[in-house]
């Protein structure tokens, strides 16, 4: 643990350790045992991939967040996120970004994962940040009809992730 804190205060951050544990000769299941402990990871997020991958899904969860972390301030949104969700399997990917970013209460993104799932939720985060083509955070309509135009979606689900996105009386899937 001490090896692990290279900035010297008190706490370890995801991005100290994670590099450390990479470093050593540990099975994932051994790292992510570890992680827990030396984290006191007991989140629903952590709790959630745990239960459904097992350790190796929770050592290979936490990597991803931590290769996220780009300004390593010890978390990721999912605009940071969505980028490099190609470090996980694509069969695991709208678990783990649910479970890393799970949508607050009362929210559009809520109301997409109650009706379409984590799958839904996956491909509203998707949409939000590769939508935005200026790069300003956020999605005007004229960007989200332009994404949503290029994906396979069914109307009714691009009128629903539209309606998440912009805020319109106009929706063009109506």
């Amino acid at each position: 643990k001490s090896g692990a804190n290279v900035d010297g205060n008190s706490s370890l951050s995801n991005g100290e350790l994670i590099p450390y544990l990479e470093k050593q000769s540990y099975t994932d299941a051994e790292k992510s045992a570890l992680f827990a402990q030396m984290t006191k990871s007991d989140g629903k997020g952590y709790n959630s991939v745990k239960s459904k991958y097992g350790d190796d899904g929770a050592y290979e969860w936490m990597v991803w967040q931590a290769n996220a972390d780009v300004n390593r301030n010890g978390s990721a949104s999912y605009s940071e996120l969505i980028p490099v969700l190609e470090q996980v399997p694509k069969a695991k990917q709208a678990d783990y970004l649910a479970s890393a970013v799970p949508p607050r209460e009362g929210s559009k993104a809520e109301v997409i994962q109650q009706n379409y799932g984590n799958q839904g939720l996956l491909d509203l985060y998707t949409a939000s940040v590769y939508a935005d083509t200026n790069r300003n955070g956020g999605v005007t309509a004229k960007e989200a009809k332009a994404y949503l135009d290029k994906q396979a979606f069914t109307k009714a689900y691009k009128a629903a992730l539209y309606e998440a996105m912009v805020e319109s009386k106009k929706n063009p899937y109506r």
